[in-house]
């Protein structure tokens, strides 16, 4: 068991949220705690500190016409720039 002492501010807010969530304040705190330990756990490996930034969809096929296969700066210089109306094709 374990007892916790609030200032009275601390306290009245607290009753407040529990009572719009409809928690007692046992769980209130229960659930709270458990969220904000998950959030101070280590990662275990590098994979899972960047997990969330990886392109999990497979990878991009290149056109299966040969023709329509440009190099960055080609494509630039050829489509975008005319398209701007800078340079000609």
């Amino acid at each position: 068991m374990l007892s916790v002492r609030l200032d009275e501010d601390l306290e009245r807010r607290m009753n407040a949220a529990c009572r719009r969530c409809g928690y007692n304040r046992s769980e209130a705190v229960k659930r709270n705690l458990a969220d904000w330990l998950a959030g101070l756990e280590p990662p275990q490996n590098a994979y899972e500190l960047w997990v969330d930034l990886f392109d999990k969809g497979s990878a991009a096929e290149p056109p299966a016409d040969p023709s329509r296969r440009r190099s960055g700066n080609g494509y630039m210089r050829n489509t975008v720039l005319v398209d701007i109306g800078f340079g000609s094709a």
